[in-house]
């Protein structure tokens, strides 16, 4: 409701009236609108946290520049199976912690999530989730369990209003070799929105997330779109069954190996096959590695040249300058000053997350959190500060020329700070690594791909 459209509708003006006491019934009508003007300002505040408004999109742009500047690349698969109508449960595997929500929050930002009460204890993690229904993951008493049934029913009517809502069953996130076991508050939240939905049809659509290396700055994300499922009431007699049937088509999204080492193998594989064949991305790779298409020949000389050499290394990756020796060289001496300043530059946040991942994640999976958690506030700090700094010391000109100089170093140091990083393990690796190994294992690769691909 517009305030001064309300007010002008009645012929009535706040911002001209006196208010000297309530003997009148002007004055009594002044006083009515100003207590109303106060209303509209809570209700506009509630809309703020709710996301109803301009600040829902103001937050998802938020999110979406964010996560481009974690991850280099966010793609998605499988569009076209999208239902073009309908009701909507988006069911994702849980791989990477909080970069899991910031990753489908970027690439399907009119969707809320269901996000567990620990990610909302921080006033900044706070403001960007609002609008998405948090729960208690493990409640410990009843004060708790009512609050996760009753957000489930917020959530549940949300969706049966046609917003789309996205759900990680497995409960807890790991950067493991396989899907965890499947929690069963998804199929009470099923239950729930196809018995509000009154007749519409209700998909639950499931999701694959993949990481390339996922606790790595400027990684790669990919999220693969499974075959879109029509849940019916029949579908929501039998719980046991239900979470069957879902375990099922999750793992057709997801890529499930038989334990860390192969997954480590595939992914390192995966990794350097990617980079050098061009008709298969990383996640295919991966999938084909845990279905066993990739041939044992390929991956036992890759293991065997790996083992040779990463010990005295102590580098992940094969990657090597396989033409033009002198151009990438050159190449990375051009690069190295601008990374370096950008690092300089960005000294506080960027030390600090690198400080925080390392001394207080317990697991591979929390590494992202723990850098989003200490690089956002300081970065906000830090342009705060200079910005203050600039403009106190300096000229509006000045000042605002070396604002916008920050920003556009900044954006390429972090455009560039990937191709740098693999141009400095190539040049590392072409003086201590079997070469000549190398491109042959590349040829061979190479061509596999291209009979894969013509089966295919």
């Amino acid at each position: 409701m517009d305030y001064r459209r309300s007010c002008r509708s009645c012929g009535a003006n706040i911002h001209e009236s006196r208010f000297t006491g309530l003997g009148s019934s002007n004055e009594m009508f002044c006083f009515y609108l100003i207590i109303r003007r106060m209303v509209i300002i809570k209700q506009s505040a509630d809309n703020f946290a709710n996301g109803n408004n301009i600040f829902k999109s103001f937050r998802n742009r938020i999110i979406w520049l964010i996560g481009h500047i974690y991850f280099r690349s966010l793609t998605l698969e499988g569009v076209e199976n999208l239902p073009p109508q309908g009701l909507i449960i988006f069911v994702s595997n849980h791989r990477n912690g909080a970069a899991d929500g910031l990753v489908v929050k970027t690439l399907f930002p009119r969707t809320f999530l269901i996000v567990g009460t620990n990610f909302t204890k921080f006033f900044y993690t706070r403001f960007l989730l609002k609008g998405n229904v948090d729960i208690h993951r493990a409640p410990r008493h009843d004060t708790e369990r009512l609050f996760n049934q009753h957000q489930m029913a917020v959530a549940a009517h949300r969706a049966s209003a046609g917003e789309a809502v996205v759900m990680f069953p497995e409960g807890t996130s790991k950067l493991g070799p396989s899907l965890l076991p499947l929690k069963k508050g998804l199929f009470y939240l099923c239950r729930d929105i196809v018995l509000a939905a009154q007749g519409q049809p209700v998909f639950l659509v499931p999701l694959g997330l993949h990481y390339e290396r996922g606790w790595v700055f400027r990684s790669a994300a990919l999220v693969r779109i499974g075959e879109a499922k029509l849940i019916k009431n029949t579908d929501m007699t039998d719980v046991d069954c239900f979470m069957k049937w879902l375990d099922g088509i999750m793992r057709q999204v997801t890529i499930n190996y038989a334990d860390k080492k192969e997954q480590v193998t595939a992914e390192r594989f995966a990794a350097f096959s990617s980079s050098y064949c061009r008709h298969f991305s990383h996640e295919e790779i991966c999938r084909l590695f845990a279905a066993g298409d990739v041939p044992s020949k390929l991956t036992d000389e890759y293991l065997r040249i790996m083992q040779e050499t990463e010990p005295q290394t102590h580098c992940e990756s094969l990657l090597i300058h396989e033409n033009h020796l002198w151009r990438g060289l050159a190449l990375l001496i051009i690069l190295t000053p601008l990374v370096a300043v950008t690092f300089i530059l960005n000294f506080l946040p960027a030390g600090t997350s690198w400080l925080a991942a390392r001394s207080l994640a317990d697991d591979d999976n929390v590494i992202t959190l723990w850098r989003l958690l200490t690089a956002i506030p300081l970065v906000l700090l830090e342009w705060l500060a200079g910005l203050v700094f600039l403009f106190l010391f300096c000229s509006a000109g000045t000042a605002a020329m070396a604002a916008a100089l920050y920003l556009v170093v900044t954006a390429a140091g972090i455009q560039v700070y990937h191709p740098w990083k693999c141009l400095l393990i190539k040049t590392v690796n072409q003086f201590t690594r079997p070469v000549q190994d190398i491109r042959n294992l590349i040829q061979k690769i190479r061509q596999w791909c291209r009979n894969r691909k013509t089966i295919k």
